[in-house]
């Protein structure tokens, strides 16, 4: 996750970037739709939420797949609104707003078409809408980012239980089967990219200790005698890391070069283009449909003027489509080179959240050590817990650490198994308990228009189990004493989660002090 300089590169045969942004949708206007499209063949269309016949409310996800290679675009439109372009197309996503809709029967049809415009095929499927009438004025849920069951959409992948959320480690060697049960016994889910492997070894160690993989793409690890061993312990697919600012690594499969092409940044620094990280996730989807693609990014998607020199707006959005896990790393406080503060940890989730449309995970590497041999800072525990909890609280729909320390006399390539940072360990494990814990409240529904408040506080809102819970940290340095207004006038009291202490809320309104920058407090609202 640290650049270094690459060994050698690549070039395809065509670089052409045709940079579509991907836009949101709405509703739209009613328009009449061409009899051929009412009777193309949906076989080819698979929409895995929401499901046929469900009830919903509010913002919901939409995605599935498209099994047609030949396509180029996915639209998706609700009864007979505009259509909408989605996020994908071989794996697409995207999110609806449903709040204008009457309660009653509805639909979502979805289609895809080809590089010229000629409609593939065409899939609908009814749904009900009933408005959530228990809620406040001016409340509406939303749902987190891809939908509770996103991961559903492949058979090889993450759970879709509301009590799952990842936590993994970067570029592990995995030597023993000790290492995997260390790993497992402290609640790391995973690790995302086995050094020199995936090997069987490797991969039975995993298996074992019940970790899962993403893995580096391989023509070993995508054929169909490894998919039928392992099953969901390898996870997801990755073929590199830092791609908005790196070239392909060596070694990757032919067929999978195929689809590459690079961009240069400046004199002989390379990367890749986005349109090769589209058609080579792609080509991953044709060859092994029952796992996701997980893309790894870095500054230029998450710092604003990043990257800007060679990058617009449409190759960012482009870097997120081609992705079904998107996942990025700045070392905040401790880079030499882009030093940030710890609320950026918030800042930086919600910027790749946009580029990614709200419609698929988005999973931030933590630097939980100085990383750089010439970092500017040996972050604190509770500089690093924050860090977790801001990009939590930023719509984080995992963690992912960066589990190496090139600082002089603290190096490591195993930090959260090595004796010598046993500290911190002990640390990481407690806090992935209590996060584990609140699981499934992360996993619920956001709930939008229900809390403003004084100061520079990052806040997220979710309504689970019929109760509103707020999770709060600063968004600037030093002490601040919060107040918090809801949507609902009603006294009542606040109970502060993991404090043994509750506030009392006078007509939608109550108060609490944040020591520091390192501060969360996380209430349920009673």
């Amino acid at each position: 996750m640290v650049s270094e300089k690459p060994q050698r590169y690549f070039k395809s045969k065509s670089a052409t970037d045709l940079r579509p942004k991907y836009q949101g949708g709405g509703l739209g206007a009613v328009r009449t739709q061409p009899r051929s499209e009412l009777v193309l063949d949906d076989t080819t269309i698979v929409i895995n939420q929401p499901a046929s016949m469900s009830t919903v409310n509010g913002v919901v996800a939409v995605n599935g797949k498209v099994t047609n290679t030949t396509t180029s675009v996915v639209e998706v439109r609700v009864d007979a609104g505009t259509y909408a372009t989605t996020a994908g197309t071989l794996a697409w996503a995207h999110v609806l707003n449903l709040n204008a809709l009457s309660n009653g029967s509805h639909s979502i049809t979805v289609r895809s078409k080809n590089s010229g415009g000629v409609v593939l095929a065409t899939k609908t499927i009814p749904f009900t809408y009933t408005a959530n009438t228990s809620l406040p004025a001016g409340v509406t849920l939303r749902d987190i980012d891809g939908g509770a069951n996103y991961y559903g959409a492949w058979s090889n992948s993450y759970s879709t239980s509301p009590s799952f959320f990842p936590f993994t480690v970067w570029a592990e060697t995995l030597a023993s089967q000790t290492d995997a049960n260390n790993y497992a016994n402290i609640g790391v889910t995973g690790i995302i990219h086995l050094w020199d492997g995936p090997t069987a070894a490797q991969m039975d160690r995993c298996r074992v200790s019940g970790l899962q993989v993403k893995g580096m793409v391989s023509d070993y690890i995508i054929s169909p005698s490894f998919s039928a061993t392992y099953g969901n312990t390898l996870s997801a697919y990755i073929f590199g890391d830092e791609l908005d600012t790196l070239p392909a690594p060596a070694g990757l499969p032919a067929w999978l070069m195929a689809g590459y092409a690079y961009g240069v940044i400046a004199g002989n620094d390379y990367y890749t283009l986005p349109t090769a990280m589209r058609d080579m996730s792609n080509l991953i989807r044709e060859r092994d449909a029952t796992r996701p693609v997980c893309n790894m990014y870095t500054k230029p998607l998450c710092i604003p003027t990043w990257g800007s020199w060679y990058l617009v707006d449409a190759d960012r959005y482009m870097y997120a489509a081609a992705s079904d896990i998107v996942s990025f790393d700045w070392y905040y406080i401790v880079d030499p080179y882009n030093t940030g503060y710890v609320w950026d940890a918030y800042n930086a989730m919600i910027q790749v959240r946009g580029y990614a449309l709200y419609c698929k995970p988005v999973i931030p590497a933590i630097g939980i050590t100085e990383v750089f041999s010439n970092a500017v800072a040996n972050p604190t525990l509770a500089q690093i817990g924050i860090m977790i909890w801001s990009s939590i609280i930023g719509g984080a729909r995992g963690i992912h650490y960066f589990n190496h320390n090139f600082y002089p006399g603290k190096e490591s390539q195993h930090v959260l198994i090595d004796p010598y940072y046993t500290t911190l360990r002990n640390y990481i494990h407690v806090l992935q308990d209590r996060i584990s814990v609140l699981a499934p409240v992360i996993n619920s529904r956001f709930a939008d228009g229900y809390l403003t408040h004084s100061g520079t506080i990052n806040h997220m809102v979710k309504y689970y189990g019929g109760k509103f819970y707020i999770f709060a940290a600063p968004g600037a340095a030093g002490s601040q004493n919060i107040t918090f207004t809801l949507a609902s006038t009603a006294t009542t009291t606040a109970t502060v989660i993991d404090e043994s202490r509750t506030l009392t809320v006078t007509a939608g309104v109550f108060s609490d002090s944040f020591a520091n920058e390192n501060t969360v407090h996380i209430y349920r609202i009673e």
